[in-house]
């Protein structure tokens, strides 16, 4: 059995992997959902729009009517990265709504256990 697969073995007995455990984790998006629904960290962005303009709205919760965070953009056939100077705390869990010109969304962020702060 190989890593990644042990990884989804271990995910689906309840065992968190490392970067549960306090360490940074990462989310590939291709359509709207929840990337954390506990309190968690963003930590940086990567937009990659397909032939046209695409767009990624974030939320501080785990669905669209809870609080807007930002916005990226990109232009056709562009990556648009978003790197803010300090992580943005996202206290009710974090969801994305993408339009259908996504080609791809690179979410990076951090979970926040109960009393942990970096």
């Amino acid at each position: 059995m190989q890593e990644h697969e042990k990884e989804n073995v271990n995910l689906a007995k309840g065992v968190n992997p490392w970067w549960l455990k306090g360490y940074a984790g990462w989310t590939c998006v291709t359509t709207s959902q929840i990337v954390c629904p506990s309190p968690c960290e963003l930590i940086c962005v990567l937009l990659s729009a397909k032939s046209s303009a695409s767009e990624a709205i974030f939320y501080n919760g785990e669905n669209a009517t809870m609080p807007m965070l930002f916005y990226v953009e990109a232009g056709a056939s562009v990556s648009r990265p978003f790197e803010p100077p300090e992580p943005i705390l996202c206290d009710k869990g974090l969801y994305v709504v993408v339009d259908g010109n996504i080609r791809s969304l690179f979410v990076m962020w951090r979970p926040i256990e109960k009393g942990w702060r970096p």
